[in-house]
């Protein structure tokens, strides 16, 4: 991996604060696809395939929190889930993602944030790669939640190594004691990039979560 996509990844982990993040994807956004998937990246892969396994072909809408360029949408259009809506805080990413031409919409929002959408309008949500260091707060996942109809699915890919999962857990949990949440299903930790020596330590965990209550 070279050094200027070391030195990418570890800005965007260790943005300080939303202004920075975006600062640092904005710049980033027409080289991410590349950049990424030469590191052997498996998060999006992960977040789909759990979700097709939960989710019949032709079901939605469904909501791609944090969606950068749209990687995991294009592995869901493929597996039948093509009532796509994708949501993230960078225009430059929504861009990326909207020329892909597989979603039905592309809604810039920030996840931490009241989402700009209505109780109950999506059968199912994903969010793969974005909840990890210096990325979305743990406490959207009460939102995500919220804009879930009751019997969606709900699909996170976490980031697994070290402590990295707690503050995300830790959350999750508090929605599964309140009833608004089932836990259905985790995989296997994965490197989250299968190809870089430099980053394997850094492992994903996909959670499955289904809405309850009315």
């Amino acid at each position: 991996m070279s050094d200027d996509v070391l030195n990418r990844l570890e800005k965007v982990y260790g943005a300080k604060d939303r202004a920075a993040l975006e600062q640092e994807y904005a710049a980033w956004a027409k080289r991410y696809d590349g950049d990424v998937m030469a590191l052997g990246y498996t998060p999006h892969a992960l977040v789909a395939g759990m979700a097709a396994r939960y989710l019949p072909a032709g079901e939605g809408p469904l909501l791609d929190c944090g969606a950068g360029t749209g990687l995991v949408a294009v592995l869901l259009h493929a597996f039948g889930l093509r009532d796509l809506v994708a949501l993230d805080m960078s225009d430059a990413m929504l861009a990326v993602a909207k020329s892909r031409g597989v979603y039905r919409d592309c809604v810039q929002g920030v996840l931490g944030e009241r989402l700009p959408f209505d109780d109950a309008s999506f059968a199912a949500v994903v969010g793969a790669g974005t909840f990890t260091a210096g990325h979305a707060p743990g406490d959207s996942f009460h939102e995500m939640t919220r804009v879930l109809r009751p019997g969606g699915v709900m699909v996170v890919g976490l980031r697994g190594d070290g402590d990295h999962a707690k503050r995300y857990l830790d959350c999750l949990t508090v929605l599964t004691e309140a009833g608004k949440l089932t836990h259905l299903a985790d995989s296997t930790p994965c490197p989250a990039f299968l190809l870089s020596a430099e980053e394997a330590h850094v492992l994903t965990v996909v959670k499955v979560f289904r809405r309850t209550g009315a």
